[in-house]
């Protein structure tokens, strides 16, 4: 994608012209590949290892609404083109057994960075870190071979983005981010740490020198970048089915995570002055209650830290219950497959009981005792008619307020 389609979306949604940090991605940063070299590379001058720790700390206060954060923004830039041919090339996300195992690993892999120095090589996290350097390898070439296009920095910048966007742009019970004095530079400094290790240049970075170069950077990726392929861009005919198997395989490590109530959470964050709220009960009721967490896991009080450490320890009880009890159809052990059986049937009753009330996503995995209705419809439906409102609200000059503000350029 050049900068061209960008310029007529700015122009269509009267849009003022994008600061310097944009045109410089999405001319350099598009033409610039990504580093697929998966060699590590060292502590950068202006590493700073207290703001670095801080970052961790605002992780373990804030696991699993800042892990909720990762994933929105994930769902997100799956709205990308290029990053999407490289997940549609893969094969690793189309079905909701690989997306479930995939972002598992995802899941898995950012705990340990958040856990150690991603620079040491000895540790676990260096030692994740150079896992991803060699499937990064092994993907980009593999996409270039069979004609998806080699990623560039463009795709690297908005994945680390959709990590640490939302959490640097929005606050209080928007995100339910305890944010104590520091970690919001403490975690712009961890994610310009995970950037340069990955590869990207600093004059791409997202998280800059600073905290408020890296809100600035955010926004105007979130404006020039976000809006126009949310709202105006025609979606690629792909990414239906392909949010949706995403979706519903977090969706087997977190079972109340709904696909339409995370699909409103993101374009509440995306777009906060309004409630997309489905009308589906039961995806009405998740959307509600994550609402709700939020609203509560953000204090600063004995309320806010029961509900943070009861979500933490529920989080990592169910990460490490995937991973090591690996319920998918194809394993071999005997012992697993009898466990398999159960799961399945297990989650058969209790979809199928979700189903009853109308919930979208909660389908039947594995044998198909009874007929399980698609979804791909219903979300298309929804997203469209959320984005003509959105796009609408964007021409009217609902949001002209947020432009207004960010008009500080670099």
């Amino acid at each position: 994608m050049a900068e061209q389609p960008f310029s007529d979306s700015w122009q269509r949604l009267r849009m003022r012209k994008p600061p310097e940090y944009i045109h410089h991605l999405l001319t350099n940063g598009m033409t610039e590949p990504a580093d697929h070299s998966a060699t590590a590379r060292p502590r950068p001058s202006w590493f700073d290892e207290t703001l670095y720790k801080r970052g961790q700390e605002c992780f373990h206060h804030n696991c699993l609404t800042l892990m909720m954060l990762h994933l929105v923004g994930l769902l997100q830039i799956l709205n990308v083109p290029s990053i999407l041919s490289v997940l549609i090339d893969s094969g690793k996300s189309a079905t909701r057994e690989t997306a479930f195992l995939r972002y598992l690993e995802t899941v898995r892999m950012v705990i340990g960075w958040y856990r150690g120095d991603v620079f040491h090589t000895e540790q676990r996290s260096g030692r994740r870190m150079r896992t991803v350097d060699g499937r990064h390898s092994r993907a980009f070439r593999h996409a270039a071979a069979a004609g998806a296009g080699r990623p560039s920095q463009y795709d690297m910048v908005l994945t680390q983005w959709a990590f640490c966007g939302y959490a640097l742009l929005r606050e209080g019970p928007e995100t339910g981010l305890l944010l104590r004095p520091g970690y919001l530079d403490g975690l712009a400094h961890f994610w310009r740490c995970v950037g340069y290790r990955l590869g990207i240049p600093d004059s791409l970075n997202m998280c800059g020198p600073d905290l408020a170069t890296a809100r600035r950077r955010a926004d105007a990726i979130l404006q020039f970048v976000m809006w126009p392929l949310l709202a105006d861009l025609p979606a690629h005919p792909r990414f239906v089915p392909m949010s949706n198997a995403m979706l519903e395989g977090v969706s087997l490590i977190v079972p109340p995570c709904d696909n339409l109530s995370y699909r409103a959470l993101a374009w509440r964050l995306a777009f906060p002055a309004r409630h997309h709220v489905p009308t589906r009960p039961w995806s009405r009721l998740t959307y509600w209650a994550m609402r709700w967490l939020y609203n509560l896991a953000w204090r600063d009080d004995w309320v806010g830290a029961a509900v943070r450490a009861l979500g933490n320890f529920l989080l990592y009880v169910a990460v490490r219950t995937c991973a090591h009890a690996r319920f998918v159809p194809w394993t071999s052990n005997v012992r697993r497959k009898a466990i398999t059986f159960w799961w399945l049937l297990i989650k058969d009753v209790w979809c199928w009981a979700c189903e009853l009330i109308g919930a979208p996503s909660c389908g039947r995995w594995g044998k198909q005792w009874l007929h399980r209705r698609s979804i791909d419809d219903t979300v298309a439906v929804w997203r469209q008619s959320v984005v003509a409102e959105t796009r609408e609200e964007i021409l009217t000059g609902f949001y002209g307020k947020a432009q207004e503000d960010s008009r500080t350029t670099e």
